[in-house]
Protein backbone atom coordinates (compact mmCIF):
# COMPACT_ATOMS: atom_id res chain seq x y z
CA UNK A 1 0.00 0.00 0.00
CA UNK A 2 1.30 3.48 -0.79
CA UNK A 3 -0.17 6.80 0.43
CA UNK A 4 0.65 10.34 -0.86
CA UNK A 5 -0.75 13.17 1.32
CA UNK A 6 -1.98 16.75 0.19
CA UNK A 7 -3.35 19.86 1.64
CA UNK A 8 -6.69 21.58 0.52
CA UNK A 9 -7.07 23.97 3.56
CA UNK A 10 -7.99 22.80 6.37
CA UNK A 11 -8.54 19.36 4.78
CA UNK A 12 -6.25 16.56 4.49
CA UNK A 13 -6.59 14.51 1.15
CA UNK A 14 -4.91 10.95 1.44
CA UNK A 15 -4.22 9.18 -1.75
CA UNK A 16 -4.06 5.58 -1.60
CA UNK A 17 -3.14 3.12 -3.58
CA UNK A 18 -2.59 -0.84 -3.04
CA UNK A 19 -4.70 -3.43 -1.10
CA UNK A 20 -5.61 -2.77 2.43
CA UNK A 21 -5.97 -5.74 4.26
CA UNK A 22 -4.36 -7.24 7.06
CA UNK A 23 -0.88 -7.36 5.74
CA UNK A 24 -0.82 -4.20 4.41
CA UNK A 25 -3.11 -1.48 7.06
CA UNK A 26 0.02 -0.69 9.52
CA UNK A 27 0.80 2.03 6.23
CA UNK A 28 -2.72 3.14 6.76
CA UNK A 29 -3.18 3.15 10.47
CA UNK A 30 0.20 4.94 10.88
CA UNK A 31 -1.00 7.84 8.49
CA UNK A 32 -4.48 8.30 10.21
CA UNK A 33 -2.86 8.70 13.96
CA UNK A 34 0.08 10.92 12.60
CA UNK A 35 -3.15 12.89 11.35
CA UNK A 36 -4.74 12.55 14.53
CA UNK A 37 -1.81 13.68 17.17
CA UNK A 38 -1.20 16.97 14.78
CA UNK A 39 -5.51 17.41 15.35
CA UNK A 40 -5.97 17.13 11.24
CA UNK A 41 -9.32 15.56 11.46
CA UNK A 42 -10.92 16.68 8.43
CA UNK A 43 -9.67 13.98 5.83
CA UNK A 44 -10.85 12.99 2.36
CA UNK A 45 -9.35 9.14 1.32
CA UNK A 46 -9.16 9.12 -2.35
CA UNK A 47 -9.46 5.32 -2.67
CA UNK A 48 -9.20 5.44 -6.70
CA UNK A 49 -6.09 3.60 -6.61
CA UNK A 50 -7.40 0.81 -3.95
CA UNK A 51 -8.03 -2.98 -5.94
CA UNK A 52 -8.93 -4.79 -2.26
CA UNK A 53 -10.80 -4.19 0.82
CA UNK A 54 -11.05 -6.57 3.31
CA UNK A 55 -12.10 -6.70 7.16
CA UNK A 56 -9.30 -5.41 8.74
CA UNK A 57 -8.76 -2.37 6.08
CA UNK A 58 -12.53 -1.53 7.39
CA UNK A 59 -11.75 -1.85 11.03
CA UNK A 60 -8.88 0.61 10.49
CA UNK A 61 -11.48 2.88 8.40
CA UNK A 62 -13.82 2.66 11.26
CA UNK A 63 -11.51 2.74 13.71
CA UNK A 64 -10.23 6.65 12.50
CA UNK A 65 -14.03 7.76 11.62
CA UNK A 66 -14.90 7.30 15.27
CA UNK A 67 -11.48 8.92 16.63
CA UNK A 68 -12.01 11.87 14.10
CA UNK A 69 -16.16 11.97 15.12
CA UNK A 70 -15.65 12.04 18.43
CA UNK A 71 -12.95 15.51 18.28
CA UNK A 72 -15.42 17.16 16.00
CA UNK A 73 -13.94 16.28 12.59
CA UNK A 74 -14.85 13.62 9.47
CA UNK A 75 -13.66 11.03 7.34
CA UNK A 76 -14.87 10.89 3.73
CA UNK A 77 -14.64 8.58 0.87
CA UNK A 78 -13.94 9.08 -2.83
CA UNK A 79 -13.53 7.18 -6.06
CA UNK A 80 -14.48 4.20 -4.74
CA UNK A 81 -13.64 1.11 -6.90
CA UNK A 82 -16.27 -0.64 -8.09
CA UNK A 83 -15.27 -4.04 -5.83
CA UNK A 84 -14.89 -2.09 -2.61
CA UNK A 85 -18.04 -0.03 -3.80
CA UNK A 86 -20.22 -2.72 -3.47
CA UNK A 87 -18.24 -3.90 -0.14
CA UNK A 88 -19.62 -1.37 1.56
CA UNK A 89 -22.73 -1.94 0.49
CA UNK A 90 -23.23 -5.24 1.02
CA UNK A 91 -22.00 -4.55 4.42
CA UNK A 92 -24.11 -1.25 4.93
CA UNK A 93 -20.79 0.39 6.01
CA UNK A 94 -21.97 3.18 2.83
CA UNK A 95 -24.31 4.06 5.58
CA UNK A 96 -21.69 4.75 7.88
CA UNK A 97 -19.11 6.83 5.80
CA UNK A 98 -19.72 9.70 3.33
CA UNK A 99 -18.86 8.37 0.51
CA UNK A 100 -18.50 10.52 -2.63
CA UNK A 101 -18.44 9.78 -6.76
CA UNK A 102 -15.30 12.54 -6.76
CA UNK A 103 -12.70 14.43 -4.74
CA UNK A 104 -14.23 17.65 -5.75
CA UNK A 105 -17.60 17.02 -4.38
CA UNK A 106 -16.15 15.62 -1.48
CA UNK A 107 -13.98 19.15 -0.50
CA UNK A 108 -16.62 20.81 -1.73
CA UNK A 109 -19.19 19.13 1.11
CA UNK A 110 -16.94 20.46 3.75
CA UNK A 111 -17.62 24.44 2.36
CA UNK A 112 -21.75 23.41 3.12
Amino acid sequence: MEIREREAGPVTILDVSGEMSLYHTATLKGAFTRLESNRKLDTVLNLDGVNYLDSSGIGVLIAHLTRCRKEGGSLKLCNLQPNVSTLLKLTKLNNLFEIYETESEALESYQN
